[in-house]
């Protein structure tokens, strides 16, 4: 959290899986309490392609309960069949990325994992940032100094936009 401390005002969209919520719900609250966007990456970041449609619905639908009704949710890996997209999609805004940090991968530096986010980024840009153990030295690393590269080259961190096209329930 003193990351983002030192971001200042800047807020994000954070997609949380359910389990390790449950496990920090002290974490979701200080991210909401901060103004950040608190979003659905399944309870138990299942893959898409290799997890039945009713287990992965019913991965997203128990997430949703353990986090409150959230307005987005990102595929773990980025693996949703169409089937599934289509599913959750009636409920929920299904978000997807142009721009991997790569900080999860233990053959890269911090530095390697910056130099692909300055090569990638482009307006309008939605990064993807890990925070695990696994990914911590290369985010820990990057994201000061991505942050400041950003504010540095002109571009202005944004949340993501209301999703205009969400159908409504009744």
């Amino acid at each position: 959290m003193e990351q983002l401390k030192e971001a200042g005002d800047l807020k994000a969209t954070f997609f949380c899986v359910g389990e390790q919520a449950a496990r920090h719900p002290e974490m979701i609250d200080d991210l909401r309490a901060a103004g950040h966007e608190v979003a659905n990456h399944s309870q138990g970041h299942e893959s898409g392609w290799s997890t039945p449609r009713a287990s992965y619905l019913r991965s997203y639908l128990q997430c949703e309960e353990e986090l409150g009704s959230t307005t987005r949710f990102r595929p773990p890996y980025g693996r949703i069949t169409p089937r599934q997209a289509r599913a959750i999609s009636k409920r929920t805004q299904v978000v997807m990325w142009d721009v991997l940090s790569g900080d999860f991968d233990r053959s890269l530096s911090g530095k390697d994992c910056l130099n692909t986010l300055k090569k990638l980024t482009r307006s309008g840009s939605i990064i993807v940032f890990h925070d695990s153990e696994k990914a911590a030295p290369r985010l820990l690393y990057a994201l000061p100094k991505y942050l400041k590269w950003l504010a540095d080259t002109g571009y202005t961190v944004q949340p993501l936009p209301e999703n205009r096209s969400k159908k409504s329930h009744s």
